[in-house]
């Protein structure tokens, strides 16, 4: 399969919608709780299949699912069986326990076993046809070495948005 043939038809996406929706409701009737409705998204790129969002204050929050429709277009099958759940199962987690809960912590899992779905936290897919973008990268550094920070990470700094801090000496890093 070419790389131009990684689009997703309109039907595929439908489809997609209506998984992501039957996966709330096995939820639903699981947990006998109804489950905010999420929207989804196929806006996202690089090596990731999907990803559950969490924006805003919690008196207004926006909640929805991203999907790759390159990583479905060439994968469509397998990652309807297993980022589908997955990332629905981020959403009833979040929906049942809040921020507390760790991204695959131990409450994710429980709702993966529920489904009846393997938790894995990544997928062993095959992305060597699924374009990618080559970030730029930022030398920092920290009390113990040197880091390498991507464009957008860097550009956070840069407007004051964000700090880092290294993951062994937790100190910021800064610009080398």
């Amino acid at each position: 399969m070419t790389i131009s043939k990684l689009v997703l038809s309109q039907a595929q996406k439908q489809e997609i919608r209506d998984k992501t929706s039957a996966w709330v409701s096995k939820a639903e009737h699981i947990w006998q709780k109804s489950f905010t409705e999420i929207p989804v998204y196929f806006d996202l790129r690089g090596k990731t299949s999907g990803i559950y969002v969490v924006r805003g204050h919690w008196t207004h929050q926006e909640q929805k699912i991203r999907y790759n429709p390159a990583i479905f277009a060439r994968h469509f099958e397998e990652s309807c069986a297993t980022t589908i759940p997955h990332e629905v199962a981020h959403h009833i987690c979040y929906e049942l326990h809040g921020k507390k809960a760790k991204p695959h912590g131990k409450e994710w899992r429980e709702i993966m076993l529920a489904f009846g779905v393997p938790a894995e936290a990544t997928s062993k897919l095959d992305l060597s046809e699924i374009p990618q973008k080559k970030l730029k990268r930022f030398e920092y550094i920290c009390d113990c070495g040197s880091h390498q920070l991507s464009s957008i990470r860097h550009n956070r700094i840069q407007r004051g948005q964000s700090r880092y801090a290294c993951p062994k000496c937790s100190a910021t890093l800064t610009r080398a």
